[in-house]
């Protein structure tokens, strides 16, 4: 073997690595979010031979149409959990994920070297973590990557690859709504082969045509049809709540929200400079600037920004060292070299030991487990109200999806399955409490099955009310949880004292429900919980600063100390990461 393969294998073995150990970390967060109705849906239509076109968990709109765009996705899912369980699913997901940035990476590496390769993609990577969750879009990733190493590959000569895209596009359509970035791509592509003259005769025009119409007409096969080729139009026809991921960079940012939106504005500078510096590849620059413009308006696509800019990047480099001398590239080579290494390595120790997420209070950790972290609280729920109608927050309404038919929600996170009148109503309820006992009585709600790590106004303010409100007995309290019944039969109530803290015994669990006795007026117990978190982990970022802010409002000098010392840990490079 040449010491140039040697190279290629040594660097696509540390990208991979770094990608692995981003990627495989346990599954709580998607289980308390949309994982558990994508897994029933996938049940629902293996048993039942057919994909539902009503929303029917939830009591209140049973009858209202709902289009799944991503049921292939829900199928392989739970066909994938029933067989292999939560373990099966973590590892799936970890390796479509190592195989789309894997193949980019190997594509790159034959354009510039792959030491420059490895620099240039930590960044995007970086940027990617943040959706690294089990979800249907994960397919979509896999296939974006797909079709940039078969139109690179094409571009190069090797058209017949072009007619992988019908089939591809066919999958992608049924597997996410992501899909629109594959006619993206195909767009860019067609002005790519209509500016270098490809279609000066019918014989080259058909090689490329052809398969790219047959891509286009693919996006018809699915069960909606029209319809569904139109989803990623239509479905903002009737979007009455909106979600974080949905948000735009600047909201975010003015809200104090950090996660890869520094990275972003990084990388936005990166590929604008690579331009200028290049200027010969104005078509995927555009293609570039637009997709960062929509990644900007919505942070759910920053994971196709950073695939496709990963792509961007790699292919304008090569202009970029041209134009520097010798002995300066050579300089930049061994700097892209050292830093990739040993920015590698730090990325791999954090992930892989787990400290990133106990440094940023991030309910996950490396490698297996994490399988339905609610289920106690569900369980609770239908062993002890089997027959009642509950009210549940938009957060945790997917994952009680999960026991249908023997739990019906009163909502779950699906903002286009509900008519829009319904979030204005949703958000009422919880801002007026007058509103709400209208709706008890209205739709005779006896339990309320509450995510309290929910963080819009409209929740605060519905938790403090439930909380003071002595028609509504406290029954079961968690980490994520708290269960409220009105009914005189059933559970004793829950006292609320330092015996329910003695109780817990997760550091990430007590830094929750410190934040929900601090939001009801518990501040003893605010205290004692963040106490007790800061034992079982002593490098949580929230805990450090709450304590901090604690200590700083007692008298005493000595807890005036303590609150410094906190402050000053958390002041440390790596919490800002």
């Amino acid at each position: 073997m040449t010491s140039k393969k040697i190279e290629h294998f040594f660097w696509l073995g540390v990208v991979l690595l770094v990608v692995f150990c981003l990627s495989f970390h346990s599954a709580e967060i998607e289980w308390n979010q949309d994982l558990g109705r994508h897994i029933r849906l996938g049940e629902i239509i293996l048993e039942e031979k057919s994909i539902p076109k009503i929303n029917f968990f939830s009591y209140l709109e049973v009858d209202f149409p709902f289009q799944n765009h991503h049921w292939l996705s829900e199928v392989v899912l739970a066909l994938i959990y029933n067989n292999f369980g939560n373990s099966g699913l973590i590892l799936f997901k970890t390796l479509l994920l190592v195989l789309a940035w894997g193949g980019l990476f190997w594509l790159a590496s034959q354009t510039i070297s792959p030491s420059w390769a490895a620099f240039l993609i930590l960044l995007p990577i970086l940027i990617f973590r943040e959706r690294t969750d089990i979800r249907p879009e994960i397919f979509g990733f896999l296939l974006f990557g797909l079709f940039l190493i078969i139109f690179t590959k094409a571009r190069k000569g090797k058209k017949k690859l072009l007619w992988c895209l019908p089939l591809l596009q066919l999958l992608w359509v049924n597997l996410h709504i992501s899909f629109v970035f594959g006619l993206f791509l195909i767009g860019v592509n067609f002005f790519w082969f209509w500016q270098k003259k490809l279609f000066s005769s019918s014989k080259k025009a058909g090689m490329v045509l052809l398969p790219l119409f047959l891509a286009v007409l693919a996006n018809l096969v699915n069960p909606n049809f029209i319809n569904g080729a139109l989803a990623p139009l239509l479905i903002w026809q009737n979007y009455g709540y909106q979600i974080v991921e949905n948000q735009s960079v600047f909201f975010l940012s003015a809200l104090g929200y950090r996660g890869g939106i520094v990275l972003f504005k990084i990388g936005f500078i990166l590929g604008l400079v690579f331009f200028i510096a290049n200027r010969k590849s104005l078509i995927d620059f555009l293609a570039w600037l637009a997709l960062s413009i929509i990644s900007a308006r919505q942070i759910r696509h920053l994971p196709f920004w950073a695939l496709y800019s990963f792509w961007f990047w790699a292919s304008t480099l090569q202009f970029f060292l041209k134009k520097v001398s010798q002995k300066t590239r050579l300089f930049f080579d061994w700097g892209a070299k050292i830093t990739a290494l040993l920015a590698a390595s730090f990325l791999v120790l954090i992930h892989s030991t787990g400290l990133i997420y106990r440094w940023s209070d991030q309910n996950k950790n490396f490698g297996f487990g994490g399988n339905q972290p609610t289920r106690e609280a569900a369980l609770f729920l239908v062993n002890n109200f089997p027959k009642e109608k509950i009210f549940n927050n938009f957060d945790i309404g997917s994952y009680l999806d999960y026991f249908y038919p023997e739990i019906r929600v009163f909502a779950d996170s699906r903002p286009e399955a509900y008519p829009a009148f319904f979030w204005q109503e949703y958000r009422a309820i919880q801002s007026d409490w007058n509103k709400w006992q209208e709706i008890v009585e209205k739709y005779q709600i006896g339990v309320v099955f509450f995510s309290h790590t929910d963080q819009t106004d409209w929740a605060k303010n519905f938790l403090v009310n439930l909380y003071q409100d002595e028609k509504w007995r406290l029954v079961y309290l968690d980490g994520d949880i708290v269960i409220y019944s009105n009914i005189e039969a059933g559970p004793e109530e829950l006292i609320i004292n330092k015996e329910l803290v003695d109780y817990f015994d997760n550091g990430l669990d007590l830094a929750k429900l410190a934040r929900f006795f601090h939001l009801v007026g518990e501040e003893e117990l605010y205290r004692l919980s963040l106490e007790k978190s800061l034992k079982l982990n002593p490098h949580s970022y929230f805990t450090n600063l709450s304590l901090a802010q604690v200590y700083f409002q007692s008298n005493s000098p000595a807890l005036h100390f303590k609150a410094k010392s906190l402050t000053a840990k958390i002041n440390n490079w790596w919490y800002r990461l």
